[in-house]
Parts: C-alpha cells; structure tokens; sequence
C-alpha cells in the first residue's frame, strides 16, 4: 500500500493539536481541545484513507523545537507529500513570527525541489467574530503576504474548533490532493446530480472524511446545517447497526428537502453516500425522485468502487 506523509506545522499554541484532535473525535471535542498540553517535539500517527496509508505528524511549535527542525530539515522535513500550515488568527502580534517560520520552512523545500500541495489554516476563525472587520483585514494581509511563493499550491482556509465542518472540509480537500482518482469522482458526482436534480451528494469515509461532493448553490449556512444533520444521522446509524436512514429539514430559503444516507461497503470499508433532493409541493413527485435514486444505487455503488479501488 503506497504511503504518503503529512505534516502539521505552526507557531506554539496555533492549534495543531487542536485540529487533529477534532477531526479524529468529531464528537463532543471542546472540552477535550481546552485540556490539550503542548506538543512535545512530534507526535506521529498513522491512518488509512482509500487505497493510502498516511502517515501524519504533529510539529510541536515551541521555539526550541522549531530551530531544531530548521537545523535539522532533512531529518524533519523531508518526503513530505502535503501540508498544513497554522496560523493563530487571533494572535497578530506573532503574525510576524508565523511569517518568518513559514519562510523558513519554504526555503528548505525550494532548495530541495519539493512542490506539494499546502494548506494554510487561518485558525481560531471562530464563528462568533468571523464577519469582524478588522479580522477579515488581517487575514487578507496574510494571504498577500504567503502567495509569494508561485512553485507550490496554495490553499487557504479558515477554520475554527467551534465549526467542524471547517475543519473537516480544508483536510478532506488535502487528502484529496493525494488521490489521483478524486476528480473522477467529482465528475460523476456532478453528472449524476444534473440527471436526478439532485441538490447535495457525498460520498464520506468511516472517520468523517469527505471522499467526494458536488452541490448547486447552497449557502454555507445551508453546508453547515447539513454536515451537522448529517453527524447526528451518522450516530444514529452507527448505534442502531442500519444501512440507511431516511430524512428531511428546512433550507435556510424556507424550501425542504428531503435526504438519504446509505452505507456503502467498498474494498471491505465502510462509506457514507449522503444525498440531498428540494422536496416538491406535490409529495408524490419527491418520493418518485427519490425512488428513481435509489434504483440507481446498485450501478451507482459499482461506478464508485471502480473509481477508487
């Protein structure tokens, strides 16, 4: 199984850990995000995601371990595959110090030749101050400031501890980067919606991570609700040992729709196939709809196995 290696860097207190700890749980991790003590040089895990076997690495952000790793980079740095980058956005009185770390770190890997993909996480973008003015001035500042380097991919993201889906969604996208096949899927995820008119699919992994999706015009008020309904279903399926859960709510519009999840088994894994449809006025036209996608799903589980085995 090929092997593939990200890293978590950042400044001290940026919220590495934090962002790790969120995407393994999931569920019910503030109280255990506020108990975290600081990373003590790496911490090293490792996971299965598809057909990759990834291997991640938490950089402890304290400056002694930090000219460490920039004495040492080939014994740190190197084969590196991705990166997250984090940025305390709430901090700016070490925006300067996360800069100059970051170039460091870039110099190194120019130096060598490597261009991978990376992912700068403004982090701490909680919710509550995320329309702030000011924060919104710095953070454009910063993202000037780290588009310097035009060798390499760069993302960016705000995320924040206090909205999961944040989280979840800039390292899925990361993780997407390292899975030839994930454009394929988005295709057929997109042509398939456009046959069926259907509003959201997606295809989600055992631990939350999003494998594919495709949408038409949602607000992220509406992405938001829907990821959240969708860890509520998530857990009763899980402790009621089904293979489908059927639903519906309200868009933030004050249209319903109304939605499935399906479990899906692939290459001996379980999968999470999520999808979405706008209800009709006429009841009987939403539940045709949703029969029509369901007598699909055998073919459907088919070109979605070929995809990613």
């Amino acid at each position: 199984m090929p092997k593939k290696s990200i890293k978590f860097l950042g400044l001290d207190n940026s919220g590495k850990t934090s962002v790790i700890v969120s995407i393994k749980e999931k569920f019910g991790y503030v109280d255990t995000v506020k108990a975290l003590k600081p990373t003590r040089l790496i911490e090293r895990e490792e996971f299965q995601f598809l057909n990759l076997e990834i291997i991640s690495h938490d950089f402890g952000g304290q400056i002694q371990y930090r000219d460490d790793y920039l004495k040492f980079p080939h014994r740190y740095l190197a084969n590196t595959d991705l990166l997250f980058y984090l940025i305390d956005c709430q901090d700016p009185n070490r925006y300067g110090e996360s800069l100059d770390y970051f170039d460091k770190v870039m110099e190194y890997f120019k130096e060598q030749r490597e261009y991978f993909p990376i992912l700068i996480l403004l982090h701490k973008f909680d919710p509550d101050i995320k329309e702030n003015r000011e924060l919104n001035k710095r953070a454009l500042v910063l993202k000037q400031n780290l588009l310097k380097y035009k060798e390499f991919q760069i993302y960016f993201f705000e995320t924040s501890i206090y909205d999961i889906k944040s989280i979840m969604d800039a390292f899925s996208t990361g993780l997407s980067f390292l899975f030839e096949n994930i454009e394929m899927l988005y295709s057929y995820f997109e042509d398939i919606s456009k046959r069926y008119n259907i509003l959201f699919i997606s295809l989600i992994d055992s631990t939350g991570i999003t494998v594919g999706e495709y949408y038409s015009a949602l607000r992220l008020i509406d992405k938001l609700k829907i990821y959240n309904l969708y860890l509520e279903v998530l857990k009763k399926i899980k402790m009621e040992n089904k293979e489908k859960h059927e639903f519906s709510d309200t868009l933030s519009s004050g249209k319903r729709f109304s939605g499935v999840i399906e479990v899906l088994k692939l290459s001996n894994f379980d999968f999470y196939l999520l999808i979405l449809i706008e209800e009709e006025k006429d009841l009987e036209k939403t539940v045709s709809a949703l029969d029509a996608i369901e007598a699909e799903r055998d073919n459907m589980e088919e070109i979605i196995s070929q995809i990613l085995t």
